[in-house]
């Protein structure tokens, strides 16, 4: 895996999912948010202020990163389909 994660010397899988086949590019892009810069501490504010049970669950908030996956139907739909016909044959 290509380096440039969360942490140094850890997998970023996002930088290359360009590598993956068409049908899981969907579910595994994703975005981060590295702890310390203005973009994470945004992001946990907002979790924080809109979502403050969920935020609850956040282990060690002052020093996490965060990660969103978006997943689409239409990417769930294509990731099923071709785990459907790869079992069949």
């Amino acid at each position: 895996m290509v380096s440039g994660g969360a942490f140094p010397g850890a997998p970023a899988r996002t930088d290359r999912h360009g590598d993956l086949p068409r049908e899981y590019q969907d579910i595994y892009a994703g975005i981060e948010f590295r702890d310390g810069t203005p973009d994470a501490e945004k992001i946990k504010n907002f979790l924080k202020e809109t979502f403050p049970q969920a935020y609850k669950k956040i282990r060690f908030p002052e020093s996490v990163s965060i990660g969103i996956k978006p997943v689409s139907r239409e990417g769930t739909e294509r990731l099923v389909r071709a785990a459907m016909v790869r079992g069949s044959s």
